[in-house]
């Protein structure tokens, strides 16, 4: 088939235009990062080769192996979003996911090189990467499972360790996003409440604006002990390379096995435990099973002294008050525009179920928060 014309000149630096056998455009694949993907799927007969890069063919890293031990031919082009990530950010990102691939074959969704020798093309004012298609489902919402969670734990603490090694630096600090929870807490309390309650009509998501007043409620509930945790917890803690944006529709699964973690745009250095609590948060809450037992999981594999392990719990107590806010602000204050606006109601919806469970939680949660005592 012919390509389209709109990526053509794109395709035609990672593989010959007249091997590509079909392309479909996923546009944002029901995310929200701004990003847009592109299935390629080559010849069958095309065995995909890129230059070397470093005395290394990383492609043939990169690629994940079908069943019958073939090399996969579907790949998946993405554009990132204008000024996200920057050319070194994303630059880094790359040394770090192309060394989990190729030190310990993780199955992360690694970059693999254009013509050229280099993982990351600029074309048309976008970055833009050229990825393996990961096997695999992401279907944890609708199987989930104590066997996947575990799988989706170890690797995090795979990834933690070996991420370390490859980046080289580590530092000891109180992470920025204690601090970044505080100011987000603080802005919502002295504006944002007040402008959702009054939000006019004619600002449209009418399917939303009956969630508004029971989330604001909810939020005034917790958010000032909320914010006193927050302000009491100073701990210095690891500050190493975490996803930051780690959840279910990221985690692709053959049966129980973990077999592709998409979309690592958010990669920054952080704390484990914020990595830890947004994993934990999308999964336990289909499933029922103790934090205590998935948190003994990690620190069996990686690094978990006990104030993570607070600040964890902590996290996500935060997370849980402040994420449906956050999208009534940008949806009904700011009036973002997102490709999937089904997509888009049903985080909220997935959001705010969270909130409604967690509202109890935090008016209990003592002076010292111990994971292991939550079911």
């Amino acid at each position: 088939m012919s390509v389209p014309a709109n990526i053509k000149s794109v395709v035609g630096q990672f593989i010959p235009v007249d091997l590509v056998d079909r392309v479909e455009d996923l546009a944002g694949a029901g995310g929200f990062s701004g990003a847009r993907l592109w299935r390629i799927q080559g010849r069958t007969e095309h065995t995909y080769a890129a230059e070397a890069v470093g005395g290394h063919d990383w492609a043939v890293d990169s690629r994940p192996q079908l069943q019958d031990g073939g090399a996969c031919r579907t790949f998946c082009l993405r554009r990132w979003p204008q000024g996200h990530p920057s050319v070194d950010r994303l630059a880094w990102i790359h040394k770090v996911l192309l060394g989990l691939r190729h030190n310990v074959r993780l199955p992360v969704a690694a970059p693999i090189p254009n013509q050229a020798g280099s993982t990351i093309l600029s074309h048309g004012g976008a970055l833009w990467e050229w990825t393996a298609w990961m096997p695999g489902q992401a279907d944890f919402a609708v199987r989930p499972s104590r066997e996947r969670v575990l799988a989706a734990v170890r690797f995090l603490a795979d990834f933690h360790r070996e991420a370390v090694q490859i980046d080289g630096a580590r530092r000891m600090g109180v992470p920025e996003v204690v601090g970044a929870r505080l100011r987000q807490i603080d802005e919502y309390q002295r504006s944002v409440v007040s402008q959702l309650v009054g939000v006019p009509p004619e600002t449209g998501w009418s399917a939303l604006r009956e969630f508004v007043r029971p989330t604001v409620e909810m939020f005034r509930g917790g958010a000032e002990r909320l914010r006193r945790q927050l302000s009491s917890w100073k701990h210095a803690v690891p500050i190493v390379p975490c996803i930051r944006d780690i959840w279910h529709a990221h985690l692709f699964f053959d049966a129980s096995q973990l077999v592709g973690v998409v979309d690592f745009g958010a990669m920054r250095h952080e704390t484990v435990a914020g990595d830890l609590s947004r994993l934990l948060g999308s999964l336990l809450q289909y499933i029922e099973m103790p934090w205590g037992e998935c948190l003994d999981d990690y620190a069996a594999v990686g690094e978990l002294g006990d104030s993570e392990r607070e600040l964890v719990t902590l996290l996500d107590a935060s997370a849980a008050f402040l994420t449906p806010m956050q999208w009534l602000q940008w949806l009904l204050l700011e009036r973002r525009r997102f490709e999937d606006p089904n997509a888009v109601e049903l985080r909220f919806l997935e959001s705010f179920r969270r909130l409604c469970r967690m509202a109890d939680v935090v008016h209990a949660l003592p002076a010292s928060i111990d994971p292991a005592k939550r079911g």
